[in-house]
């Protein structure tokens, strides 16, 4: 195996793309390469967080802005607080292999879209929150 991907566990996944590689590399002319890697295939926003955290918090946000006592409460308070170290920690976590505060993180965001048919889901997504927690400063304003 190739020092590709030092930082990976050797397997099935490592394999097949430096697999991947080395046969492109040999059959392939160097000016038709182009590749692009991603954990689903798509190209998006991952740090500091997915892009999909941003609509998430967004609805947190909100919740924690209607009902103060959510705001004692995680994830509605890293929302309200745009506490992105403690977001950054479960993200960490989760790759590390510890769920717990995902499962507090997924408990809020089950929560946040509890009831909540197809059709006003599309629609909140498409509306701007006004609160566009991946560009603002950890403390809050």
């Amino acid at each position: 195996m190739s020092d590709a991907l030092k930082s990976w566990k050797d397997g099935t996944v490592r394999q097949a793309i430096v697999g991947f590689v080395e046969r492109a590399v040999s059959e392939v002319p160097v000016e038709e390469r182009v590749a692009v890697f991603d954990n689903d295939g798509t190209l998006w926003c991952e740090k500091p967080l997915p892009i999909q955290a941003d609509f998430i918090l967004c609805r947190l946000f909100e919740m924690a802005q209607a009902d103060s006592a959510l705001r004692a409460r995680q994830p509605w308070k890293a929302a309200y607080e745009r506490d992105y170290a403690w977001l950054g920690t479960v993200l960490a976590e989760h790759y590390a292999g510890d769920e717990t505060n995902v499962r507090t993180l997924l408990g809020g965001v089950l929560a946040a879209f509890a009831g909540i048919t197809v059709d006003d889901f599309e629609a909140q997504s498409r509306r701007s929150c006004g609160q566009p927690t991946t560009r603002r400063s950890a403390a809050p304003t």
